[in-house]
């Protein structure tokens, strides 16, 4: 009975260590397993963090920064507040046309007075000298029988420049500097070039107004009369020669 007894708590002994090497041998593996795990969980978590990363500003100088950069971006005017060309400023400045638009304390009219009667009379004889020559050598070509209509049109068309010219103030002495003063960078034959071609634009735009005046009255349309079929080149050529010549003559005009 000795005996037995023994081999059953031998048999026992055994079972029991062999449950119980397994059983370490098991929990050795899975916390090696889990720490595996573990440690591919983090080095994805990671490469993930690196993929996405977040800025922080370090200090108080890259916040700064930012925050310059924001009040600087808001600063930016919208295009609907931009400020107007020059050329488009000076011109609401410098032409008795838009000087109507502002109200009558903003208005900066010249005086309808003359007082170079030479620029005058020397505007009168170019102005006929460039009717009669388009409808002498352009038009009728060397047709004498002409020369009558086109001293008409040219003493309309001188009327008129005199109307828009008082009404420009082109005939003052401050027209040689585009009614600038002297010192002004802006004065100059420049100026005198820009008034001269402002002045001829009111010039054919009332010459048109009264061809069309003339036309519906008489029930006929506009061109078919002697005269009224120089205004195409009258217009062109005017444009080029009257502010040719005032530039000519500021540029030739000494001050005082």
């Amino acid at each position: 009975m000795g005996t037995k007894d023994t081999l059953k708590g031998l048999r026992l002994g055994v079972i029991i260590g062999v449950l119980l090497s397994s059983r370490a041998t098991s929990v050795g593996a899975f916390s090696s397993q889990s720490s595996t795990s573990n440690c591919f969980t983090s080095r994805y978590r990671f490469r993930t963090l690196n993929l996405t990363p977040l800025h922080l500003p370090s200090d108080t100088g890259e916040a700064n920064e930012s925050q310059d950069a924001g009040e600087h971006v808001e600063k930016i005017p919208s295009p609907s507040t931009k400020e107007n060309p020059e050329w488009l400023t000076e011109l609401k400045e410098t032409s008795p046309f838009f000087q109507f638009l502002n109200d009558k304390k903003d208005r900066k009219l010249p005086p309808m007075l003359v007082e170079d009667y030479n620029v005058l009379l020397y505007d009168v004889f170019l102005l006929v000298n460039l009717s009669v020559s388009i409808s002498f050598w352009v038009v009728h070509r060397m047709d004498f029988q002409y020369i009558s209509s086109a001293l008409s049109e040219g003493s309309l068309l001188s009327i008129i420049w005199i109307v828009a010219g008082l009404y420009n103030g082109a005939f003052l002495y401050s027209a040689v500097d585009g009614h600038y003063n002297t010192g002004d960078e802006r004065a100059g034959p420049s100026a005198a070039r820009m008034l001269g071609f402002q002045t001829f634009i009111n010039t054919a735009s009332l010459r048109v107004l009264v061809a069309l005046l003339t036309a519906f009255v008489e029930h006929r349309q506009v061109g078919f009369v002697p005269g009224e079929d120089l205004m195409p080149l009258e217009v062109v050529g005017g444009l080029l020669l009257m502010s040719m010549w005032r530039m000519l003559h500021s540029s030739y005009t000494p001050r005082f």
